[in-house]
Order: C-alpha cells, then structure tokens, then sequence
C-alpha cells in the first residue's frame, strides 16, 4: 500500500503518495489535481493508487491551505477562482514545482491530471508551457482567458469529457481542438457518451445539475489516462511507474 504523507510548500498543503517500495533509481511524479471542492479523499486516494503503480504523486492543493469544501456554499467561499484562469495557472505550477523537487522524484519525467477545477488546472499548465510530458483533463471545463499559441504547449495533452456534461459543451470542446491545433500541440480529445459531468467520482456532489457518476466510462478513461501517461514517460507497459 501507498504512503501518505503531508507536503507543505508556500501557502500550499499536499498530500504525497509514495510507492511502498523504495527505488534507487528516481520515479515518475504525476501531480493530481482535485474539483473544486478542493483536496478530499477522492483525489488523495487518485493519488495512492498512482503510487501503488509505481509512482511519486502529489494530490495538489488549488486554493492554499490545504483547502476543502463540504457543500456548495464551501465552494462559493473561493468562488472567484473559478473563472481567474491567471491564479489557477500561478497555483498549479506552484504545486507542479512542488512535486519535482520531491526527493525520489525524476524532474524529467513529470505529468499532471486533474478532475472538472482540476482538469482545468492542468490544461492552464500546459497552456502556460509548462515543461512537463503529459496533462490528462477528466471532465474539466476547456475554455480559457489565455488560449495558447503557436509553439506554446510542450506537454501532451489528453482530454476526456463527456458527451452530455453541460459544462463542456459540443461547441467548447470543439474550440479546444481548434485551439491545440494551432497551437501544434500533440492532443487528444476523448468523448464519453451517455455521460454527464463529474462521472469519475462515485461520491461527486450532486447538488449540482448535470453531475453522474459513470463507473465503466471512469474506468475506460482511467486506463487511458495510464497508456498516455506511460508513453509519454516511456514506460513499456501500461501503468508501470519506475
């Protein structure tokens, strides 16, 4: 089993996850963003079972303070983050610097996903040129304030949304292509069908419209997200971390 330790940096509280074994040799880190509850179980445990398989893995902290919401009015406490693309671009790479100068990590090999807030992170970080291998969005909202431009994405990117998410509709999803194609970044867009907002997390908060959880699309897209990252990484086989 992983180990779970607390990382502090800056205003910054993440969670780390270690692989049980120790390594001579340095692991791939993959940061792991959460919604926009902030740091909870479902992105912490992400992050464990990354470090089962054999990575260092950060389940990062967006709002500082190791932040966590319990409801909707939780969330509306950091509401204005939401739409600052500019903070969420300065956050995640505060945490993404975090996660390579961990002792046992390969700077060199670094990736970063992210769940709805999360997502969106991730794709600010690749959009700012962030120079890591790989950022996974699951269900992330794809518009920005700051589209990147020619040449500034060095990152493969992966996408995976849902066919009836209401927050990322047709036409976003449409704009994102266009976006990373001129931007000549290597990307992919996978689209779920039948799915809505949301649908990785079995406890994702309902209370909002458009939120369900789909378990054969979370575990479709989860071994995606594993044969993405692992060849980015060079890895030989799928999920294989060190």
């Amino acid at each position: 089993m992983a180990t779970i330790e607390e990382l502090r940096f800056g205003p910054f509280v993440g969670q780390l996850a270690r692989p049980e074994t120790s390594s001579a040799e340095p692991r791939p880190g993959v940061l792991v963003m959460a919604d926009a509850l902030g740091i909870g179980d479902f992105s912490v445990g992400q992050a464990a079972k990354l470090a089962d398989l054999g990575f260092v893995a950060l389940a990062g902290d967006i709002y500082g303070g190791g932040f966590r919401a319990v409801d909707a009015a939780g969330v509306a406490e950091k509401g204005a983050m939401l739409s600052d693309h500019g903070a969420i671009r300065a956050n995640v790479r505060s945490n993404m610097d975090a996660l390579a100068a961990v002792e046992g990590v390969d700077p060199s090999r670094l990736a970063a996903i992210g769940y709805c807030m999360g997502g969106t992170a991730v794709l600010e970080l690749a959009r700012s040129g962030y120079a890591c291998c790989a950022v996974v969005s699951f269900h992330g909202v794809l518009g920005t304030s700051f589209p990147a431009g020619r040449g500034d994405v060095v990152a493969s990117v992966l996408v995976c949304t849902g066919a009836d998410d209401p927050y990322a509709p047709l036409e976003e999803v449409l704009a994102f292509q266009a976006e990373m194609t001129a931007a000549e970044a290597d990307s992919q867009v996978l689209i779920y069908s039948g799915t809505q907002h949301s649908w990785t997390n079995p406890d994702s908060y309902t209370e909002w419209p458009g939120i369900a959880y789909h378990p054969k699309n979370a575990e479709r897209s989860w071994v995606a997200m594993l044969d993405f990252v692992g060849e980015a990484f060079g890895a030989e086989r799928t999920g294989v971390g060190a």
